[in-house]
């Protein structure tokens, strides 16, 4: 309904406002009630007596401008402050629009806001060079067994379960000590056959990923 700079704060006047007042009246207004500039360029609102009808002011650019709603049923729903003192109450966007529609902002459920809930959590990182700024690493670890899941649930038979469960924690493994899978199990097959069948399980131990060494 308005296309304002987000730039532009808005002011809700909390005290009923007479609707003949005009650009001149609401001004002073402005500045000898609420106590700011009416020539700022910030937008502000005055709602009517009963409540069914408002007048928004705006210093735009060049000139002030007014603008005038009036609903045919209900009234507008404008949000309360705590503060018996105050004289207005700084809404959002969003929030004027929804008002400007006849929505009632208390009936409005908000959805959460993972980012600023968990800000403290996730602007630690500047302060620790040890800290990534994301978890990649952790979330593409897990691709593989999400991906393959469904897969995993029809080896064949219990020998190929078996089988597959331990080729991929070798796999796993290499990854885990930084060995290029590929050499590794190139390595281990080529030196298997001259090993077998006389070696003794300390030399098998040796070709584990974390004991191994490349020929």
């Amino acid at each position: 309904m308005l296309s304002l700079s987000e730039l532009v704060r808005i002011y809700v006047c909390l005290a009923p406002t007479d609707m003949r007042k005009s650009f001149d009246s609401l001004a002073a207004l402005v500045q000898d009630w609420l106590g700011h500039d009416p020539l700022s360029g910030h937008l502000f609102v005055f709602r009517s007596r009963r409540g069914d009808r408002l007048k928004l002011l705006w210093w735009d650019r060049d000139g002030l401008t007014l603008y005038y709603r009036r609903l045919e049923e209900g009234t507008f729903r404008f949000p309360t402050s705590n503060d018996l003192q105050a004289r207005s109450i700084e809404v959002s966007a969003e929030e004027l629009s929804l008002v400007l529609w006849g929505i009632d902002l208390a009936s409005v459920k908000r959805q959460k806001r993972y980012t600023l809930s968990n800000w403290a959590a996730l602007s630690v990182y500047p302060d620790d060079g040890w800290l990534d700024i994301d978890n990649n690493e952790g979330e593409n670890s897990l691709r593989g067994l999400c991906l393959g899941r469904r897969n995993w649930l029809f080896c064949g038979s219990d020998r190929g379960g078996r089988a597959a469960a331990i080729h991929f924690s070798l796999l796993a493994s290499c990854k885990r000590h930084g060995h290029d899978p590929w050499v590794y199990l190139r390595d281990v097959l080529t030196r298997l056959p001259a090993m077998l069948p006389g070696a003794s399980d300390e030399e098998l131990l040796t070709l584990l990923p974390h004991l191994w060494k490349p020929a």
